[in-house]
């Protein structure tokens, strides 16, 4: 798939998105939330890579505030052409960083063979864990680090899964779609 088929593709995701409620994507939100809740991967983690959420994803902040007392909590922070990784230490700790991401501002983690367990967003995903993002590769440099063994979780709204996602080498797949 070329750069513009998957540009094409993105426009598509966000027109159908846009014709989706705001209180049935609070719907999808809140069933994600809970089907992550319950999944063992999760569970087990010690050390999880959550996202904060940009207008179009899933919301998942009840899993950052419900969690950040009982397992260490990570988001990233995009440092130029990468993503770091800083502990989530509440939402007064957040300032608005690239992209109009909300980032912590809190103690940098570099252990990522410690990191247990990644929620990934997406553009969309295929059921075969394919991943289709917003397009500058920042999670694929993420995940292609050697010490990162962490289980990868995919999630997006239940509209933008797909059959099929076009992937180059660089791409790298999530272990696991939720689907709802």
């Amino acid at each position: 798939m070329s750069i513009e088929e998957k540009s094409a593709l993105r426009k598509r995701l966000r027109a159908e998105q846009s014709t989706c409620s705001a209180s049935r994507l609070e719907y999808y939100s809140q069933q994600i939330v809970k089907r992550v809740e319950q999944h063992a991967a999760f569970q087990s983690a010690r050390v999880a890579m959550l996202f904060y959420p940009l207008s179009d994803e899933p919301r998942i902040l009840p899993l950052l505030e419900g969690y950040r007392r009982s397992k260490t909590i990570l988001l990233p922070v995009v440092q130029g052409t990468d993503i770091v990784t800083r502990i989530y230490q509440g939402a007064e700790t957040l300032r608005q960083g690239a992209y109009g991401i909300m980032e912590p501002q809190g103690v940098e983690f570099n252990d990522y063979a410690n990191i247990d367990f990644i929620l990934i967003p997406g553009q969309a995903f295929s059921t075969s864990g394919a991943r289709l993002g917003r397009g500058a590769g920042y999670y694929d440099r993420f995940l292609s680090n050697p010490s990162l063994h962490a289980f990868k979780l995919g999630v997006c709204f239940p509209f933008r899964i797909t059959e099929n996602i076009p992937v180059a080498p660089h791409d790298i797949p999530v272990d696991e779609v939720l689907i709802i």
